[in-house]
C-alpha cells in the first residue's frame, strides 16, 4: 500500500494527473496462480486449494500495466516488491482481525 499512497499523494498535487487515467503497477507480471499460491502459503491456516484450468477464449495469457505515465507525469518508481507489498498487507489484516 505504500506505493499506492505515495502515488495517490502524488496524482493529488500534479496538475497534469486530473482527468488522465495511470496505471499503477509493479514491474514485473505474475501468473495468477503463482499469485494464489503465494497467498496461500502466507496466510495461516489457510486450506484454499488453488485450481488451475484451462483457458477460455478471449483470456488475456500476459499483461502488465504501463507505467509510462506514472512516471511522466507523477514522477512515480514503485518501491514496494509485490511479495513484500503483500506480506505487509496480510499482515496488517491479521493484526486487525481480532478487532472485529
Amino acid at each position: 500500500m505504500e506505493d499506492v499512497v505515495r502515488a495517490t499523494l502524488a496524482a493529488g498535487e500534479a496538475d497534469s494527473a486530473g482527468k488522465v487515467t495511470i496505471n499503477l503497477s509493479g514491474t514485473e507480471s505474475i501468473s495468477i496462480s503463482k499469485l494464489a499460491r503465494f497467498i496461500r502459503e502466507n496466510v495461516e491456516g489457510s486450506k484454499s486449494e488453488v485450481i488451475n484450468v484451462r483457458p477460455r477464449i478471449g483470456d488475456v495469457k500476459n499483461s502488465i500495466g504501463s507505467m509510462e505515465r506514472a512516471h511522466k507525469i507523477l514522477q512515480f518508481y514503485p518501491e514496494v516488491r509485490l511479495e513484500e507489498g503483500l506480506r505487509k498487507t496480510i499482515d496488517w489484516y491479521r493484526s486487525h482481525q481480532s478487532s472485529r
